[in-house]
């Protein structure tokens, strides 16, 4: 596909004249995107109740796709969810009849996956044993020693990033941990939010994958899931529950007990936001016809270029000695983040910032025109800062 074709697809996002350089954290939607919600709607307009027939044929069909994404077992064990937090709240109410969980976790966790587990631990139903990064070259690293370290019997528990949100570090070792893990009769559950679609991996290795469409997918708010091994469907059954995982969804015969359906289907919740994998669709489909490594490569490329261009412009930007161990932002450290964020909205340049970081995500649309601005801007915005 030339860059032409490319990006004859998004006319409508490109039509925003701002060098957008967020796309870690909100994708650029296809112009596709539209007439895939306008056909979900058509069913429900033209058909009313039996448009549950194509959304849930849809939404098996993204499940599939996603599966293909990440490696993973199949459709079937790729359960929708709107959020990894709803994921890893599954996973934490799936052994209820373990509580208190001893978890082994990163403080470079999103803050929502933080944030739950906080929330877990005051109602003391978790034990958090938090790791803290280590500095490499400058910037907050984890170490799979920090991991296998600390995995012991009684770990319940472990949750890591493939990707780390803020630094943009790309764990390495997830194997190593996960042969601990099994050994040690612990559960691994892998966020890979930031790494999937940009970052080729498949991720057989772990017992559960929490991601989402939102960033590098562009599948937009409320389009993710959470992928389980049939070991863990078997071994666990969740509170977080409802009427679509029944074994019968639409018998509507009561039972004294809850009778789960098997497999990934037993994780299911209740009602479903049926538009959800329409509005996904064309960004997961533009994933898998580019091809990730293909993404990457370009990713890289730019990333590099950005780079050189910040050092010739006097910004001072993070230059990893292994850029391959990082994602797809480039990262410029500065004290006051959040300001220098806001002087480059000022100027036309989207970018935004995580603890005294402001990241630079170019992606397949941008040009080497917006990343030479980007650069001129950044350095025009730091000397008013200081």
């Amino acid at each position: 596909m030339t860059d032409d074709q490319i990006r004859s697809k998004f006319t409508r996002a490109l039509a925003n004249k701002r060098v957008y350089l967020a796309n870690h954290s909100l994708g650029r939607p296809l112009d596709q995107m539209a007439t895939d919600v306008a056909e979900g709607l058509g069913f429900w307009y033209d058909g009313l109740d039996e448009a549950w027939g194509p959304w849930i044929k849809e939404s098996e069909t993204w499940q599939e796709k996603i599966s293909d994404l990440i490696g993973w077992h199949g459709g079937e064990w790729v359960v929708p969810k709107t959020s990894v937090g709803q994921g890893l709240r599954a996973v934490l109410n799936s052994m209820s009849d373990r509580w208190p969980l001893r978890v082994l976790a990163t403080k470079g966790e999103f803050d929502s996956v933080d944030f739950i587990l906080k929330a877990y631990e005051q109602k003391g139903a978790i034990l958090v044993d938090w790791i803290h990064p280590t500095l490499h070259e400058g910037m907050p690293v984890f170490e799979t020693g920090h991991f296998l370290d600390r995995i012991g019997f009684d770990t319940h528990l472990v949750i890591v990033s493939a990707v780390f949100y803020a630094t943009g570090q790309v764990m390495s070792g997830l194997d190593a941990v996960a042969a601990s893990c099994r050994r040690n009769g612990a559960t691994l559950v892998v966020d890979v939010y930031h790494a999937v679609g940009v970052v080729p991996a498949t991720y057989g290795y772990a017992d559960v994958v929490l991601g989402g469409s939102y960033k590098y997918l562009r599948g937009g708010p409320g389009a993710c899931f959470m992928a389980i091994t049939p070991e863990f469907a078997r071994q666990n059954k969740t509170l977080d529950t409802g009427w679509f995982a029944k074994a019968d969804t639409f018998g509507f015969e009561r039972s004294d007990v809850a009778h789960y359906a098997e497999g990934g289907k037993g994780w299911h919740e209740s009602t479903p936001p049926a538009l959800i994998p329409y509005q996904a669709r064309s960004g997961l489909q533009f994933t898998l016809d580019i091809g990730v490594e293909a993404l990457r490569k370009d990713s890289m490329e730019k990333q590099s270029y950005l780079r050189e261009k910040f050092c010739q412009a006097g910004v001072i930007a993070f230059q990893p000695e292994r850029p391959e161990r990082f994602g797809a932002f480039t990262i410029v450290p500065c004290d006051a983040a959040t300001e220098l964020t806001q002087r480059l909205t000022d100027l036309g340049i989207t970018v935004d910032s995580r603890q005294k970081r402001v990241r630079f995500t170019p992606d397949i649309l941008t040009t080497y025109a917006e990343l030479d601005l980007a650069a001129q801007a950044t350095a025009k915005a730091l000397r008013s800062l200081y």
